[in-house]
């Protein structure tokens, strides 16, 4: 949904009402009670919807598990775009205080490379994710 929000010029307040508007089933109840219990529901923010609604859907531990598992991963044998295909899909469980920039995914994503890979580069740097993937490759 927030792709598709990135496409609009909406306000806060539009994300919100075209979101809730596409829930159906569990979801669409829980944001009646959500919004009904507010103490003012016409002035609920993307970023409070987005939190409650992860908070409520996706179970604390799941979210902490794929956390670790992002703490976790290594390159190994796998392909450069194997590895960062699972680094991009873990990336988004990594808790904001740990990766916040650019300079912290090129240091986690580097990190974890592959030892053999990592001997490859000694001193030479990317500004980018994008620009250390490519030279993996």
């Amino acid at each position: 949904m927030e792709k598709k929000l990135d496409l609009t010029t909406f306000t806060n307040g539009e994300c919100v009402g075209a979101a809730t508007h596409q829930l159906t089933g569990t979801a669409c109840a829980w944001w009646d009670s959500f919004s009904d219990s507010h103490e003012d529901p016409t002035n609920i923010s993307w970023d409070e919807f987005a939190e409650a609604f992860t908070e409520y859907h996706i179970p604390k531990g799941i979210m902490e598990a794929k956390a670790e598992e992002f703490h976790n991963i290594k390159m190994g044998k796998e392909r450069v775009s194997e590895y960062t295909t699972c680094f991009a899909n873990l990336l988004r469980y990594a808790p904001s205080y740990v990766v916040n920039s650019e300079k912290e995914k090129l240091y986690y994503y580097h990190k974890r490379l592959n030892p053999h890979i990592k001997l490859k580069f000694g001193g030479i740097e990317s500004n980018t994710l994008r620009a250390l993937v490519d030279r993996c490759i």
